[in-house]
């Protein structure tokens, strides 16, 4: 598996049910800069996983996270938060 400088991470922001989608812009932005000054990095946009695979308990959704921080190499995490994940941003 490859590692990567940086590690960002979009928490779950809508019901995974809703129809709608949020995207993380700020990090897309980041990893944009990031990107263009050879830094490796990530994105990890569990909104839209949520959408694709459904509702996943708090445990089954940490244990998840735990997984990918492990297996992924990086030392530096950015997490974005918006009011409504805010809980879900500092599990």
């Amino acid at each position: 598996m490859q590692s990567f400088d940086i590690c960002l991470i979009n928490p779950p922001t809508t019901d995974p049910f809703e129809q709608s989608s949020y995207f993380p812009m700020a990090l897309l932005t980041l990893a944009g800069v990031l990107k263009n000054n050879q830094v490796s990095t990530q994105l990890w946009d569990f909104d839209l996983f949520f959408k694709k695979k459904g509702d996943l308990s708090e445990k089954e959704f940490r244990k998840l996270l735990r997984c990918g921080v492990d297996a992924c190499g990086s030392k530096i995490f950015a997490i974005s938060s918006i009011c409504s994940n805010f809980p879900m941003a500092i599990w």
